[in-house]
């Protein structure tokens, strides 16, 4: 299992790369989307868990805020969507400091959810 500074490091460097190679921000996170099959809400055995996604989902929307670009809504309903998702032993898998960093961001992305995000990743 990945950590959230792992897999939001892993955005960040694909983010960087593909601006680099003249997409923009909107596109490069858009891009990102694809790569961590958020598009596609239910799992298998092939694909990323939940967890997996969701903290990508959180990763994109933050790089997504840092940048200063226009909040994109259905991200942010997948996002929700997958944290409904998530069980008590998903949360249990994540070590302190990723559960800290995505109580964190996820929080300054959904202020008005924030009582839910807490009751989610509460231990």
């Amino acid at each position: 299992m990945n950590s959230y500074q792992e897999i939001k490091s892993q955005i960040d460097l694909l983010i960087e790369e593909t601006v680099s190679s003249g997409a923009t921000i909107d596109a490069s996170c858009e891009r990102a989307c694809v790569e961590y099959w958020l598009g596609l809400l239910e799992i298998n055995d092939f694909g990323p868990t939940y967890l997996h996604k969701f903290q990508a989902a959180i990763a994109i929307l933050k790089n997504r805020q840092d940048f200063g670009i226009a909040t994109d809504e259905e991200l942010k309903q997948i996002a929700m969507y997958l944290l409904a998702k998530l069980s008590r032993d998903d949360v249990l898998t994540l070590n302190n400091e990723s559960r800290k960093s995505l109580l964190s961001e996820s929080t300054n992305i959904f202020l008005l959810n924030s009582p839910i995000i807490y009751s989610v990743f509460e231990i």
